[in-house]
């Protein structure tokens, strides 16, 4: 029951971050369409990749669940990173983490 509840959870936060992650990929288009080389920046989001092993270990302690960000790695022209999609995939799972949190349920983001 308790796994049906979380599925559940995880959907609900899918949904309700959706329009976040419009907004964050709106703000991102805009920042590109500026020519100058300093707003070619990436938006980061934490992930296991960014934690040492300790603090891995300790965020290992505290939960079982690892959200996995899934997106391709593709071509959209030459104004956009091959990366976008991962990029995008991994800003919405880094809004439905913060939705958990808010739930008291913790998670770990895994490397897109």
């Amino acid at each position: 029951m308790k796994k049906i509840f979380l599925f559940a959870l995880l959907v609900s936060a899918l949904f309700f971050s959706f329009e976040r992650f419009s907004e964050a990929q709106t703000r991102i288009a805009q920042s590109k369409m500026n020519k100058d080389s300093v707003s070619r920046k990436t938006i980061k989001y934490p992930t296991m990749l960014d934690m040492t092993f300790p603090e891995f270990e300790a965020a290992a302690a505290k939960t079982d669940i690892a959200l996995l960000p899934i997106g391709a790695i593709e071509e959209h022209g030459s104004h956009l990173p091959l990366g976008t999609d991962a990029i995008g995939a991994t800003a919405q799972v880094f809004y439905v983490q913060k939705y958990l949190r808010d739930a008291r349920v913790e998670t770990i983001i895994a490397p897109p």
